[in-house]
């Protein structure tokens, strides 16, 4: 994920799947697109009945508990210049 929005909801009485849902809004609100992935501490997503299907819910350790990292999840393809340069000997001009 290049671009997150780090999302903070400690209320005991609403689901998770409604906090995630007010955070991906608000990530749609600020970046003009629907994020993806969302990454939880998963003492959070312990006794969670149901989640959102548009959003990936992943538990992560590094995350805060109460705290939602949001997002678009990218891919770590190399890029194509990259590609190119791989596996290349680089000479010195004499």
């Amino acid at each position: 994920m290049r671009t997150g929005l780090l999302w903070f909801d400690d209320n005991p009485r609403l689901p998770i799947a409604a906090k995630i849902e007010k955070a991906a809004r608000r990530y749609r609100e600020r970046f003009g697109r629907s994020p993806n992935i969302c990454y939880v501490h998963p003492q959070t997503l312990a006794g969670a009945e149901e989640l959102p299907t548009h959003v990936q819910v992943v538990g992560k350790v590094t995350i805060q508990p109460d705290n939602f990292w949001i997002g678009v999840k990218t891919s770590r393809a190399p890029q194509e210049s990259d590609r190119r340069d791989r596996g290349r000997r680089r000479t010195r001009a004499r």
